[in-house]
């Protein structure tokens, strides 16, 4: 029995060693990296209902060992989907040639989902770690010409823009000796812009007035 408790704090203490990695910072971090490859002027805005929507992808991805814009979870098969799920502002809006035709729809609509796998990669485990992996997540990205035409393409007429990053960060292996950690990374991030309404009114509730 002493043998036995012994070995059990060994094992606790080897994981208690291991570097504990801020997903939350990363995720900051790679939104802030992937703004500063947009235009200045044209930033997006967080948005946490983007969030709600990849961290949903995110946990499909590992709880499946996948990689996929796809999801076997009725109702949210694909990017599409989520995105109208989990967007939670609303506006109403009617129409100006028909004035009584009132109806809400979403603010915002789906412009894209960019994902992205890592495995078996080395970092130094210092307090630039999760800087140093949002920018291999953004490295990923830029270096994908699709991928990248989705972080940074701007919809037209300057509507405002908004998205998120959601990370799943794993540590496959630590060197205590190297101070270094090879790392399992998902990253799912998703994209909206205000939808372009035309030819209706939006009622604006902070002022109470219909605009057009």
């Amino acid at each position: 029995m002493h043998r036995f408790s012994i070995l059990l704090f060994m094992f606790s203490n080897s994981l208690f060693c291991q570097p504990q990695i801020n997903n939350s910072k990363v995720e900051k971090l790679c939104f802030d990296l992937h703004n500063q490859e947009r235009d200045s002027t044209k930033p997006r805005k967080v948005n946490m209902d983007c969030k709600k929507a990849a961290d949903f992808q995110v946990k499909y991805l590992v709880h499946n060992d996948i990689v996929s814009h796809q999801n076997k979870t009725a109702g949210y098969e694909n990017p599409i989907d989520r995105f109208e799920k989990f967007m939670s502002e609303k506006v109403s809006i009617k129409d100006q040639n028909n004035p009584k035709l009132l109806h809400n729809q979403l603010m915002y609509e789906y412009t894209g989902e960019i994902i992205c796998w890592s495995y078996g990669y080395n970092f130094q485990n210092d307090s630039l770690l999760e800087f140093n992996i949002a920018k291999h997540i953004l490295h990923q990205f830029i270096n994908s010409p699709m991928h990248y035409h989705i972080m940074v393409s701007m919809t037209c007429c300057n509507f405002q823009e908004i998205g998120y990053f959601s990370t799943n960060i794993e540590v496959l292996e630590y060197n205590e000796v190297s101070n270094d950690c090879t790392l399992e990374i998902h990253c799912v991030a998703i994209f909206g812009s205000k939808y372009p309404f035309k030819d209706c009114y939006v009622y604006d509730p902070s002022t109470g007035k219909w605009i057009d």
